[in-house]
């Protein structure tokens, strides 16, 4: 019996471990077969660790400047970003800046511009993720990007733990008085009143029907900030019958706002303000509250104004009109108000981009070149374009002549050259994070040009790079490059080529630019002395000799740095700056030869770093 036992026990081990084979090789490839979702696994579990601790164990991040203090998800990071804001980034979902691949993320941002702020819900933006915009005063605001629906719902936690830490940024009045010290217009013709801060002075018309607010009872009314309108509905309006009713007088005028306003965001949108339904419309050029009752229009207008023709206008403005608006009351029984029905609205990120029209046709690199159409702009008022080379790779371009606030997204004006040189760090538009320039040489050659809002690509127009009379080819230097277009040559001989600017804001100024050999390159300077560059051959790297400004004596050689602006050309040139510091700039294109550019007049760099970003070896 024992020796059948001890026959048996091989044939269980054997079968056993056979078993533990099988088991465990099927576990292996099944694991193996999964290990392409493992991060998406990851993120879903800590996704889930984060929505089951909700505002629990939750860290807190408080800025004292704009003065607020939020909470995040202990595993969430903080970013600071430059202007004085913050990104709180989920590091599990953390994408490539400016590229298709986002972030989730929240960033409270600081407001720069005087343009309201617009609220939006939840969309399906760029990169096919969620957006969301939440105005938390007139100034800062909180944009919010989310890949899912529990993205949304640990941002909506972000956002409901938001608090401001100072009064007086609460979106409460900015004069810092309470309502209770407001002034009260009341008209008992009309049947309505409603507070206004002291500082304000509400100015009638002879018809009483419309009234200005300016901040001194002597400022000229066409310098006011805003005003109030009351317009009979009963009057009917050009070309229809009278007794109109409200929804026909809102749809007589505003019904052809259903296309986008400013920002990418629709020009009508509906809010609650007090007692009143209100219809806020903003546009370029206008910024009103309108409301209605049963045989009135009332409307409450902004004035930002311009350069030209400034007026009392201020930022914080919009956040006391909202405010006036919701102290509105119609003091008459047999008065009440009336809510409208808006057109749909239409978002930039919903309606296709289109070009209408691209000018000129042609031109060398630096031409302005002006593309118009409808709904180019993207998040924020973006106004970017897309110059496409033959062989498929694209520049993008960015509008950065300050147009949007007048043009909205009608306008695109660009100039047709490279927007970053080889080698150099830019930032983020929005994270401010720097980054290597990704370089992509503008030739000549026919590109097709595009927009790309909210990720919907607007029809194809063409334009054409020329070699033209702007760009300059110095076949003994080994170099090309352009000039500006409303600069001349004056002077193309031997080793210099002498720019001179003939029309715009600077006329008179003169670029020199010169081609000099030798082991070495010294500029000099009456104020700062001299600066010499070299090639230091047994350290490979370029060296710097300056000159002691109280002593006059040279300095020892140290380590050559870039010009932190613009420390490269094309094709990796380095860039020094020379002994008048900005003014002059050094291109060494080899170990012994130098290019120096030299700007003299008015003081202004920009021309010189125009012309320093078109210098291509050939």
């Amino acid at each position: 019996m024992r020796n059948s036992q001890k026959g048996f026990a091989p044939i269980i081990i054997l079968i056993v471990a056979v078993a533990v084979l099988v088991v465990g090789g099927g576990t292996y490839f099944a694991l193996r077969n999964q290990a392409p979702k493992q991060d998406d696994s990851t993120v879903q579990n800590t996704l889930d660790e984060t929505n089951a601790e909700q505002n629990e164990n939750w860290e807190t991040y408080r800025n004292t400047a704009p003065g607020y203090e939020v909470k995040y998800p202990a595993n969430w990071q903080i970013e600071q970003l430059r202007g004085g804001s913050v990104r709180i980034v989920n590091p599990v979902r953390k994408g490539k800046d400016d590229t298709d691949q986002p972030t989730e993320a929240v960033m409270i941002q600081v407001k720069q511009n005087t343009l309201p702020c617009k609220g939006s819900n939840w969309e399906v933006g760029f990169g096919l993720v969620s957006y969301k915009t939440a105005c938390l005063n007139s100034k800062v605001f909180m944009t919010m990007v989310a890949f899912d629906e529990q993205g949304k719902n640990i941002e909506e936690q972000i956002l409901s733990t938001f608090a401001f830490t100072n009064p007086t940024n609460s979106g409460t009045p900015s004069d810092s008085a309470p309502l209770s010290s407001w002034k009260t217009y009341l008209s008992e013709n009309y049947g309505l009143e409603f507070k206004y801060p002291s500082t304000w002075f509400v100015r009638p018309s002879n018809d009483g029907l419309s009234f200005s607010l300016t901040k001194s009872p002597t400022t000229p009314l066409a310098k006011a900030f805003a005003s109030f309108y009351i317009s009979d509905l009963n009057a009917g309006k050009e070309g229809a019958p009278h007794y109109v009713t409200p929804q026909e007088y809102f749809d007589y005028y505003f019904g052809n706002d259903s296309r986008s306003g400013i920002g990418g965001q629709p020009a009508l949108q509906f809010l609650q303000l007090g007692q009143a339904p209100v219809v806020h419309r903003v546009v370029v050029g206008d910024n009103r509250y309108v409301i209605y009752t049963s045989d009135r229009q009332l409307s409450f207008i902004l004035y930002p104004g311009s350069t030209q023709n400034p007026t009392e206008y201020a930022s914080s403005d919009d956040a006391l009109m909202e405010q006036v608006v919701k102290t509105l009351t119609l003091t008459n029984s047999s008065k009440q108000f009336v809510k409208v029905a808006l057109p749909l609205p239409v978002s930039t990120s919903e309606s296709a981009p289109y070009i209408s029209s691209i000018t000129p046709l042609s031109g060398p690199i630096g031409t302005i070149v002006e593309i118009r159409g409808n709904d180019l702009s993207g998040f924020e008022g973006d106004l970017d374009i897309i110059f496409e080379r033959s062989d498929g790779k694209k520049i993008m371009l960015t509008d950065t002549f300050g147009d949007y606030p007048k043009t909205g997204g009608s306008l695109i004006k660009v100039i047709a050259k490279e927007p970053c040189q080889q080698g150099e760090t830019i930032y983020g538009r929005y994270s401010g994070i720097p980054a290597q320039c990704n370089y992509i040489a503008m030739t000549p050659g026919t590109y097709k040009v595009y927009a790309e809002p909210w990720g919907k690509k607007s029809n194809v127009v063409n334009f054409t790079i020329t070699q033209g009379t702007n760009t300059i080819i110095k076949n003994e230097w080994g170099i090309s490059f352009s000039k500006p277009s409303n600069w001349d040559i004056t002077s193309n001989t031997g080793g210099i080529v002498e720019l001179k600017q003939v029309s715009g804001e600077w006329v008179g100024d003169t670029i020199d630019i010169s081609y000099i050999t030798g082991a070495n390159i010294t500029t000099t300077d009456a104020k700062f002395g001299s600066v010499t560059y070299y090639w230091n051959e047994s350290g490979q790297k370029w060296m710097k000799i300056g000159q002691s400004e109280k002593t006059g004596e040279n300095e020892s050689p140290v380590p050559a740095t870039t010009y932190i602006e613009y420390p490269y050309a094309a094709n990796t040139f380095p860039v020094f700056v020379g002994a008048n510091r900005w003014l002059t700039l050094i291109i060494p294109l080899s170990h012994t030869t130098f290019l120096k550019l030299h700007i003299t007049g008015s003081g202004q760099t920009q021309p010189l770093k125009d012309v320093l970003g078109t210098i291509k070896k050939i």
